[in-house]
């Protein structure tokens, strides 16, 4: 499935909208949730890989740790709305 332009914008509104109203309502992810989801995507065979999280964040995401669980967190708060 190709993504277009448009649709990759009406996402990034839904989420945001979404985010927003999870926020309204005092919707929110607990730590727990959010440690979860991330072990959940940087883990392989061996386990969780710190270092390679730590690396794909400041690498691909650009930013600490700490900022990309506060989006894991805003998501995972929008997901439950």
């Amino acid at each position: 499935m190709i993504l277009t332009e448009s649709c990759v914008r009406g996402l990034a509104w839904s989420a945001i909208i979404l985010s927003r109203e999870a926020k309204r309502m005092g919707i929110r992810a607990r730590d727990q949730e959010v440690t979860a989801e991330i072990q959940r995507q940087f883990s392989g065979p061996a386990g969780f890989d710190l270092e390679r999280y730590q690396n794909w964040v400041r690498n691909h995401f650009r930013a600490e740790p700490r900022d990309f669980e506060e989006v894991v967190r805003k998501y995972l708060s929008a997901q439950k709305v």
